[in-house]
C-alpha cells in the first residue's frame, strides 16, 4: 500500500481540476457510474477490460508509486438506500479490482468539476485516460465521448458540426492516442449522430463497427 507521502507525490494527469487533496477511503463508499446512465459520468469508459482488472487485482496491494492514483469528486447520491458522498471520475479498472480484492481502504485524489461545462468535464476525463499504463482509448470510447457532447449541444447545431471541429477538441486533451484511432472515433461519432459522412472512406473494421 502506498504511504500518504507517496500518494501525494503520485503523478497528476489533469492539474486543471486537481484540488491538491487526497483521501484514504473504503472503495465501497465511492459511487462508480455505469455507461448506461444519463448525464456526464465517464463516457470514455464504455466497459472495463477483464484482463486489465485481473492485472490490477495482482498489483493493487503493492502498487507503483509512479502511477497516478484514482480520482474522485464530491457528490450526493442515494442508491439502494446507501448514501454516497464521493463519485469515481477515473480509475474504473482499479476500483473494480479493489472491490474484488475486498481492499478496505485506498488513496484517491479529489478533483473539482464545480461550474465546469460538459466539454471541460469530458476533456478532463479524456486527459486522465491518456497515459501509457491505461487501457487504450478505442474508437468506440472516443465516439461515445464526442456523441455525449454533440447531444448536449456543446458543438452547436448538428448540421454545422465538422470533423475539424471535433478533431480540434480532441487535440487539446489527447496526446498519446494514435491518429487513425482519433479519426475513426470522429467518423463514428458523426455517423451515430446523423452528420453526413462518406462511408467509403472507412476501413473494413470501421464498417463492421458501424
Amino acid at each position: 500500500m502506498l504511504t500518504k507521502e507517496q500518494a501525494i507525490e503520485a503523478p497528476v494527469m489533469c492539474k486543471e481540476t486537481d484540488t491538491g487533496k487526497i483521501h484514504f477511503i473504503n472503495p465501497e463508499d465511492i459511487y462508480r457510474p455505469t455507461s448506461d446512465e444519463k448525464g456526464i459520468n465517464n463516457p470514455t469508459r464504455l466497459r472495463t477490460d477483464e484482463n486489465k482488472v485481473k492485472e490490477y487485482q495482482e498489483w493493487i496491494d503493492n502498487p507503483s508509486a509512479g502511477h497516478p492514483i484514482p480520482t474522485i469528486k464530491k457528490c450526493y447520491r442515494v442508491v439502494n438506500g446507501k448514501v454516497y458522498l464521493w463519485e469515481l471520475v477515473d480509475g474504473f479498472h482499479r476500483h473494480t479490482a479493489m472491490e474484488r480484492q475486498h481492499t478496505p481502504k485506498y488513496w484517491f485524489r479529489e478533483v473539482d468539476h464545480t461550474n465546469l461545462k460538459s466539454g471541460e468535464i469530458i476533456g478532463s476525463q479524456l486527459k486522465q485516460n491518456d497515459h501509457a499504463s491505461h487501457v487504450k482509448l478505442g474508437r468506440k470510447g472516443i465516439a461515445n465521448a464526442l456523441s455525449t457532447l454533440i447531444q448536449d449541444g456543446h458543438f452547436g447545431k448538428i448540421e454545422d458540426i465538422t470533423d475539424t471541429m471535433l478533431r480540434n477538441y480532441l487535440d487539446k486533451y489527447l496526446k498519446r492516442v494514435r491518429r487513425d484511432t482519433i479519426d475513426g472515433g470522429i467518423r463514428k461519432a458523426l455517423k451515430q449522430n446523423g452528420v453526413p459522412t462518406d462511408v467509403n472512406v472507412l476501413d473494413d473494421k470501421e464498417k463492421k463497427d458501424f
